[in-house]
């Protein structure tokens, strides 16, 4: 399979759990184990899969790549595989984010309607929306929650 195609479908995967968190009230429970378990396992998978590529075919900066420095990051991401493989980890741990604030905000009894901006703000850039959200959460709870 192309990496075009590989990519094609971890984009896919990514989506369908946004739109089941989007539409989340009318089906709660597959909602949640489609965003928060199917969804990101696949993408893991697919991680795993293109990370092994990368080894098998001699591309992706070798077995030792350097954290430590911006320039070694850089290094890292400087192959089309390496890339693929760190898009697929940010659409994994975005949707995962987003399952949980989905979980939180029905636990603090948030209106969904509330929590859609948070959703697309983690989908289109996490943090930012991992933010949001928690501000969203703090100034709008109707109930107080348990540290879990």
């Amino acid at each position: 399979m192309s990496q075009d195609a590989v990519f094609g479908w971890i984009n896919g995967i990514a989506i369908a759990g946004w739109l089941a968190l989007l539409l989340g009230p009318l089906m709660p429970r597959l909602s949640q184990r489609l965003a928060a378990v199917i969804c990101p396992l696949l993408l893991a998978l697919g991680y795993v899969a293109v990370i092994g590529w990368s080894l098998g075919g001699g591309e992706g900066g070798g077995l030792a790549p350097d954290f430590t420095t911006l320039d070694g990051v850089a290094a890292i991401f400087s192959t089309r595989t390496a890339v693929l493989a760190g898009w697929a980890h940010y659409l994994a741990f975005d949707l995962f984010v987003g399952a949980w604030e989905a979980r939180d905000a029905r636990r603090r009894g948030l209106a969904h309607v509330v929590l859609i901006p948070a959703l697309v703000l983690t989908f289109l850039s996490g943090p930012l929306g991992f933010l949001v959200y928690h501000a969203l959460a703090r100034a709008l709870a109707s109930r107080p929650v348990a540290a879990a």
